[in-house]
């Protein structure tokens, strides 16, 4: 779809996903095939009435300006500093409920779309976890020292296991 096609989606008052990716995005390659399967899936069991993907341009075109989709939806989440993609909203009643940037495995989509329920990373939260234990013991300066080695830890746990 192109970007007025997706506004009208969008206007159209109805429940709908909208997966935003852009050309040079290794990341959003891998997501469509998975935004689709959920996307169309979501759609059959009424949880969403339609979906739609688009490319939004690194660069915007000369003869028509800016994306009004970029100005109006593309705008960091509460805490974030920064945007990327690619990017799934949400939207009802032509309104936006959720947004989520980066791509997601299939539960978390499912849930993101149904929900509004972000995925959990994994290892901030248990950055956390570790920052709150260390610091009831009073031992936070000692946990920012181990950081370093913590995050090598976690890297060759998942090399190891085979997780990405």
């Amino acid at each position: 779809m192109n970007e007025p096609q997706v506004l009208d989606l969008i206007k159209s008052g109805k429940k709908v996903a909208v997966k935003v990716w852009m050309d040079d995005c290794p990341k959003c390659v891998e997501f469509a095939p998975i935004f689709e399967k959920v996307a169309a899936e979501s759609k059959a069991s009424g949880s969403i009435s339609d979906y739609a993907s688009f490319n939004l341009p690194s660069r915007p075109d000369p003869t028509t300006g800016s994306s009004v989709f970029k100005k109006e939806y593309m705008k960091p989440n509460e805490g974030q500093k920064s945007i990327g993609a690619p990017a799934v909203m949400v939207f009802n009643g032509g309104q936006l409920l959720y947004r989520h940037y980066g791509k997601m495995d299939e539960a978390s989509l499912l849930a993101f779309i149904e929900k509004g329920e972000a995925p959990v990373d994994q290892k901030n939260l248990a950055r956390q976890e570790l920052f709150q234990l260390f610091a009831r013991r009073g031992e936070l300066s000692l946990l920012l020292e181990e950081l370093p080695h913590i995050d090598n830890k976690i890297k060759e746990i998942k090399t190891f296991l085979g997780i990405k």
